[in-house]
Formats: structure tokens, C-alpha cells, sequence
């Protein structure tokens, strides 16, 4: 659809088109006529499209007729057709002066004409830290935790999991001090939520005592799990977390059951910031 627009120099600017046709309007601070070139202010906000074909008048007469070659965020270029060249040598600019009150003139257009403004997203947007507490069971035990973690990139996170196990059976005394260094690779967009796989290493003190009868020792361990998260309505995030954990052999204790080849089940809540 042809746009004719008629600027009227010293007045206020018109748009002739369909009834049904939506209006928009641009504010047009100048307008120069270059050879058959006609340069018109615009505002990235507000940008006349490429093709688009705009018709000038003067005090209403036609002055001549053009279509959109350049679009910028400042000015848009329209070549006039040869039968719309004008009499004069330049149109005069600005076309308000800044001391008139009255408004600036305006070139409506279609809806069509103004672009599309896409935002784009902060890719640092999003929570690098989750504490909280958890619960961690095998096929002989049940011991609390402590999750801290911290996120450097939106899909890796790095923590710490301290664990403490202590337990009696059989008159032994059974003690496991020590932690994971955990690296999580998050499958969803936040590095804290949705599908995660997890590896870990860390060291445990193990220690027994029987009949007055001490022994302790150190141990290595890894361990590899998937787990889930989601966020309640109360903005903490509850997990699930299932996968194996190897605490390496004792050469010096042998009554001790938390070692070897362990079964790892963690349920946890933390809050995310």
C-alpha cells in the first residue's frame, strides 16, 4: 500500500490513508533534499521501512513522490521519482524552529513501519549460590549433610559436602568424618534447577572402637549420582539424588562397614540466591 504523506513547511504534517487503517506517529525534527534524494529525521523508536513509498506536498501542492532506500536509527533516505522532483534546491531544516512552541511536525505511518525491538537476555542473570541441609542413606545407614555450592558459569556448579556418620552395632563404634568436593553439570537453564549430574571426590577419617580398642584411618573416595531439582512455592528447592560412591579400601580396619563400593541416595532443601 502507497503511503502519501503531505508536509506542509510552517505547519503540521498529514497522512492520507484507509479508514481501516491503524495510525502511529514519528516526529520529524528535518527534512533535506539532496539531488533526488529527500533525507527525513527519524527516531530509532519509530523508523520508516525500506520500500515504503511516501509522497511530499508543499502549501499543497505535490512536491514529489519517493520510495525508502536507507534506514537508519537517525534518518531515513527516500529517492524521489523523476516526476516528483521539485522546483526549489532545498527544503528548508529544520522544520520547527526551537523556539516555536507549538509541537514538531509528525509523519504518521502504518504499524507495519516500526520494527520489531528485541531485548536481549543478561546471560549473568542468574543465582550463583544454594546452601542447605540433606539426608544421605545406604543399604546401613543414615547420615545429615551440609550442601554449599557455588556457581560460576550458568552451567556448571561447584561445592562442598561435608559428612559426619557415627554408629554402634554389635558393641563397635563406627565414625566417618570427611566431605566431597562436588562438580554439578546442570541440563537446565538455572544452574541449581532441573536435571543435574554430579562427580565427587573427597577424603573420609574412619575410626572404630571395640572393647576399649581404637583404630582410625584415612580413605579416598569418588562418587558420580543424577539428581533433580525443582523450586517450591515457598522459594526453596527440593532435590533428589541417586548414584554410587567408592570409599577406597582400609588396609588397617576391617570391622568398619562404610567403605568399599556404597550406594548413594540423597534427598536435600536449599534455597538458591
Amino acid at each position: 500500500m502507497k503511503i502519501i504523506a503531505q508536509i506542509l513547511f510552517g505547519g503540521s504534517v498529514l497522512l492520507s490513508l484507509p479508514a481501516s487503517a491503524a495510525k502511529q506517529v514519528a516526529e520529524v525534527d528535518s527534512i533535506t533534499l539532496m539531488g533526488d534524494k529527500l533525507i527525513i529525521s527519524q527516531t530509532p523508536t519509530k523508523l520508516w521501512k525500506l520500500n515504503e513509498e511516501i509522497c511530499v506536498s508543499r502549501s499543497h501542492r505535490l512536491v514529489g513522490c519517493g520510495r525508502v532506500i536507507l534506514s537508519t536509527a537517525t534518518e531515513a533516505t527516500v529517492k524521489l521519482a523523476p516526476r516528483g522532483k521539485p522546483k526549489i534546491a532545498k527544503i528548508p531544516a529544520p522544520l520547527v524552529e526551537k523556539k516555536n512552541p507549538s509541537p514538531p511536525p509528525e509523519i504518521e505511518r502504518k504499524p507495519t513501519a516500526e520494527p520489531s525491538i528485541s531485548v536481549a537476555e543478561n546471560a549473568d542473570s542468574f543465582k550463583r549460590f544454594n546452601v542447605g541441609l540433606g539426608l544421605s542413606t545406604g543399604f546401613t545407614y543414615v547420615l545429615p549433610l551440609l550442601r554449599i555450592q557455588y556457581a560460576p558459569w550458568r552451567d556448571w556448579a561447584f561445592g562442598l559436602l561435608p559428612v559426619y556418620l557415627s554408629t554402634t552395632s554389635s558393641g563397635t563404634t563406627q565414625v566417618a568424618l570427611g566431605g566431597l568436593l562436588t562438580a554439578d553439570y546442570t541440563l537446565g537453564k538455572d544452574p541449581f534447577l532441573g536435571f543435574f549430574a554430579q562427580l565427587a571426590a573427597g577424603v573420609y577419617l574412619l575410626s572404630t572402637s571395640k572393647g576399649g580398642i581404637e583404630q582410625s584411618d584415612s580413605r579416598p573416595a569418588v562418587a558420580g549420582s543424577l539428581g533433580y531439582r525443582v523450586t517450591s512455592e515457598f522459594g526453596l528447592n527440593l532435590g533428589l539424588q541417586a548414584g554410587v560412591q567408592n570409599v577406597f579400601q582400609s588396609k588397617t580396619i576391617r570391622e568398619i562397614s562404610f567403605q568399599g563400593l556404597l550406594p548413594l541416595f540423597i534427598a536435600d532443601i536449599t534455597y538458591s540466591f
